[in-house]
């Protein structure tokens, strides 16, 4: 866990800007996730991140599933407990099996080879900050051109983010 640098703004203190911008994210009882409240600290950021956030997660041509894997992997290999915390959950409502969440916190190899590839997507990015010639081909070869793309892009929104969620110190909630 990183030091809490920054408090999230709470509901109740947001401006009228932000309570209008994240009404949507809101929860039943009001509250809001640590990572919005944070956010709200500059909203003109959040506003300007949200629309490749809502594409990243609902608009893509990458498998649910499948997206959730690159992203647990990217968040394992930033550090960022905050990250991997909200989207194991994410992956366990999408039907991900437990067994490859705790492979990928263990840093072991998970058995189907799709998901495997989007471990390799993820290590590559982080360690290389590009795909390696073998990703690459098996990637097009095995998804196609936008998908592969979208999986870089999914990878990178997700390693930024968790940049910011580390550099901030925002608790897991």
């Amino acid at each position: 866990m990183h030091k809490k640098r920054i408090n999230p703004v709470a509901p109740a203190d947001f401006d009228a800007t932000q309570a209008e911008f994240f009404k949507p994210f809101l929860r039943p009882d009001g509250s809001i996730h640590n990572v919005y409240g944070t956010l709200a600290h500059h909203v003109d950021l959040a506003k300007a991140w949200s629309g490749f956030g809502l594409y990243t997660m609902r608009g893509s041509t990458v498998d649910p599933i499948l997206r959730e894997v690159a992203i647990l992997q990217a968040a394992k290999n930033s550090d960022c407990a905050y990250e991997f915390h909200h989207h194991a959950e994410i992956a366990r409502h999408l039907g991900l099996p437990e067994d490859d969440i705790e492979a990928i916190q263990a840093g072991t190899p998970l058995p189907a080879p799709d998901r495997a590839l989007m471990v390799t997507c993820a290590n590559d990015l982080s360690e290389y900050a590009k795909l390696s010639d073998a990703t690459w081909g098996e990637m097009t070869e095995t998804f196609g051109l936008k998908t592969t793309f979208d999986v870089i892009f999914t990878i990178g929104a997700y390693s930024t983010l968790a940049l910011a969620l580390n550099s901030c110190g925002v608790e897991i909630d």
